[in-house]
């Protein structure tokens, strides 16, 4: 049986089944203004707006394989779509990979924030980009 590292930061997609030895350098945070209100008030007063979706399925890209988006292209379509709709929140769902594949559903799993399109790097820049509110 061949097993990845579960904490793996970097991993093959289908057929591969490796981790792959990944730096998480070279991302400066830029949520600063972000940390320093998210203590101000209240937070059990602030209205609150949770969108939940799993990264992987959300909008996909048919002519291309992966068919899914990158957290970078997330970034660009996802963040700006959820204020445009009110969305204070958003929740991941199933961001961890799963080997299997579904029935009737050739290379379909699930995401790992770091998989071979969606680098862990690119998962910390989604998140900064999310506490900025897409102003990067």
């Amino acid at each position: 049986m061949l097993k990845a590292d579960p904490y793996g930061f970097q991993m093959q997609l289908r057929p591969g089944n490796c981790s792959i030895v990944a730096s998480l350098g070279g991302h400066e945070w830029g949520d600063a203004e972000w940390m320093r209100t998210r203590a101000e008030g209240n937070p059990l007063t602030r209205p609150i707006n949770i969108y939940e979706l799993h990264p992987g399925s959300w909008r996909r890209d048919y002519d291309r394989t992966p068919p899914f988006l990158s957290w970078r292209e997330l970034a660009d379509e996802l963040i700006p779509w959820l204020l445009d709709l009110g969305y204070t929140h958003v929740e991941l769902m199933a961001v961890a990979e799963h080997p299997s594949t579904a029935p009737g559903l050739p290379g379909r799993r699930l995401l790992r924030p770091h998989g071979p399109l969606r680098h862990a790097t690119d998962f910390m820049r989604f998140v900064d980009r999310c506490t900025r509110r897409g102003s990067a």
